[in-house]
């Protein structure tokens, strides 16, 4: 039995024949140097230190100041005085600014999670694309193999006068068009591996080693429930609307009002030629302070625009939903297409070959048309290349049920 023939009969095996390096080694060597997730890993990492800056108190403000003209009180002159202030905001104000903080790292957390699925489906569908490629070539190596042999024939038919030179020129401008055909695919590999190479961080010339074959299907299972709560996109919308929500609580506490607490210290000198009580004693006053929001405007404009964002924000979420929603019907059609054109194609390329072993024994024996050999040998070409491309387009959609899950 053929390779083809195996491969075509395994489709209920997910797996891979490998003589290269397989999907999972690129997939790992690309989560590890990508530079863009790097970037977002970085972003989280950095919104972390915001959390607990979020939640400090203000630094607390220290005056100096000396009395050039001493200051004469009862008990004597004023000679320099230090002042100490902190202010304190209403209560619960830094808690909601550390969640508003919080949230927001949570969201780049799922961001970069997000940015991981979309990076593997990506890898996925180029390594795919480079596997048809590289089938592709061998394919077109092997037509070429045998339009020579095709040639070798035509040649001997006419040198034994049984049929004309049309059929020796036939088969050569269709090797001709075969050879450009490789040459092109050639080409499109090379860029391809490129592609491959940048997204995971490597030269772009570094060679890229592919399995031989693959065996090429899988059960598709998927629950939509499944989708809806746990898919990184939906995570990263569901912190967003909590930051909202605890942005909200800091603008409406922000019409609160808010405190100061500090001191006075005075330095006294003594008083010279009397005797009095206290005399030089330094003076200590404890101060509270309070600032009152009489002018709220603006922060009853802030409580409304924080409204505006999250009822935005809940919009955008339901778009998302309907959006997987309508990835996950999409790339279930290109499953059910590329299963069912993979089963029509076997189908055409066995009774091709069939057809074409008839038509070259046909020709070797008597006077049937070359041409008819020539047109049968490219159909079968190009609907083993069509398998090819349904196999990656199954394989493809696979990747993008598994992009869904969590």
């Amino acid at each position: 039995m053929s390779i083809r023939k195996k491969l075509i009969i395994c489709l209920l095996h997910l797996g891979i024949i490998a003589h290269g390096q397989s999907l999972e080694d690129y997939i790992q060597e690309g989560l590890a140097n990508n530079p863009g997730l790097k970037s977002k890993h970085q972003e989280y990492l950095a919104a972390l230190e915001t959390i607990d800056q979020s939640g400090a108190l203000p630094d607390p403000q220290l005056a100096a100041g000396y009395f050039i003209s001493p200051v004469e009180t009862r008990v004597g002159p004023q000679r320099a005085r230090f002042s100490f202030t902190q202010k304190l905001p209403w209560f619960g104000t830094l808690t909601q600014k550390k969640s508003v903080s919080s949230e927001m790292a949570q969201a780049l957390l799922a961001a970069y999670e997000l940015e991981k699925k979309s990076f593997v489906l990506a890898l996925t569908s180029q390594w795919y694309t480079l596997y048809e490629l590289d089938r592709n070539i061998v394919l077109a190596q092997q037509n070429l193999d045998l339009l020579k042999s095709f040639e070798r024939l035509a040649l001997t038919k006419y040198e034994s006068g049984k049929s004309s030179l049309v059929d020796v020129i036939r088969v050569q401008l269709q090797f001709e068009a075969a050879e450009e055909k490789l040459a092109a695919l050639r080409d499109q590999r090379m860029l391809q591996q490129s592609d491959l190479n940048l997204l995971i961080d490597k030269p772009k010339g570094s060679e890229v080693k592919l399995p031989d074959t693959l065996n090429s299907s899988f059960q598709i299972t998927f629950d939509s429930v499944e989708l809806l709560a746990d898919h990184p996109s939906i995570d990263v919308i569901d912190h967003k609307l909590n930051q909202w929500t605890a942005q909200q609580q800091v603008a409406e506490l922000s019409n609160k009002p808010s405190f100061g607490v500090g001191m006075d210290y005075a330095i006294v000198g003594n008083r010279e030629n009397i005797d009095i009580v206290d005399n030089g004693k330094d003076i200590f006053m404890p101060m509270v302070s309070l600032s009152l929001p009489i002018f709220s405007k603006k922060n009853k404009g802030k409580v409304n625009e924080v409204i505006i964002q999250r009822d935005a924000t809940k919009n955008l979420r339901a778009q998302k939903i309907n959006d997987l929603t309508l990835f996950h019907e999409q790339a279930l059609q290109e499953y059910k297409d590329g299963s069912r054109k993979i089963n029509v194609y076997q189908s055409i390329i066995n009774k091709s070959e069939q057809a074409l072993r008839i038509l070259i024994s046909s020709y070797s024996a008597s006077d049937q048309d070359f041409e008819d050999v020539l047109k049968m040998q490219q159909s079968i070409i190009e609907n083993k290349m069509a398998l090819e491309a349904a196999i990656k387009k199954m394989k493809i959609a696979h990747a993008k049920f598994e992009y869904l899950k969590n």
